[in-house]
């Protein structure tokens, strides 16, 4: 089942939206094994608030989620906001950032976020050339680090992994991008 209820105000300019799910799936097995069909379930609750004026939009939302597959049990939960905000005729401002904290069994999950931020300025310069710049920085991946090996066959190898799944992050990811772009006509 899922639910979704939205409050609007008058004018039309606020918006909240919650929303509610429970639902099942049976997952096939992968093509190459023979392992029988996989039962998952899934229970997520959202809540969502957005807001639109003629030169601003603001948008904000949490989740929580949780899954099972088989015995697997993963929780996840994060929010993430944005806005739009057309300053003059010849700039427009814009932004996200968004969390995510992932667990499955208790480990952290190799899908967890810390943080992901952007922001983005847009520069009409004249009617057909644009100069576009944006910040983006990004917390480092989760993984798990391979601390040997092990030769099952002459010449071949397998990993051995670190007893604590992903616990280890890359560095942060910071990058600038400026981008001069001209309309052909």
């Amino acid at each position: 089942y899922s639910l979704t209820a939205t409050l609007s105000s008058v004018d039309r300019r606020h918006r909240l939206i919650a929303g509610i799910g429970r639902f099942a799936a049976i997952l096939p097995p992968e093509i190459v094994t023979i392992n029988p069909l996989v039962t998952a379930q899934s229970e997520q609750v959202s809540l969502d608030y957005e807001f639109t004026a003629p030169d601003l939009e603001i948008r904000l939302g949490g989740y929580l989620k949780r899954d099972r597959i088989e015995d697997i049990l993963s929780d996840i939960h994060g929010f993430d906001a944005s806005f739009s905000w057309q300053a003059a005729s010849w700039l427009n401002l814009s932004g996200s950032v968004a969390h995510s904290r992932q667990t499955s069994n208790g480990a952290r999950g190799d899908l967890d976020l810390d943080y992901i931020a952007r922001l983005l300025a847009r520069l009409a310069l004249t009617d057909t050339l644009n100069l576009n710049t944006s910040l983006t920085a990004k917390s480092g991946a989760r993984f798990t680090p391979v601390i040997d090996r092990f030769a099952f066959a002459p010449g071949a190898f397998a990993p051995i992994f670190d007893s604590i799944a992903n616990g280890d992050q890359l560095d942060d990811f910071r990058t600038v991008d400026i981008n001069l772009i001209k309309r052909l006509d």
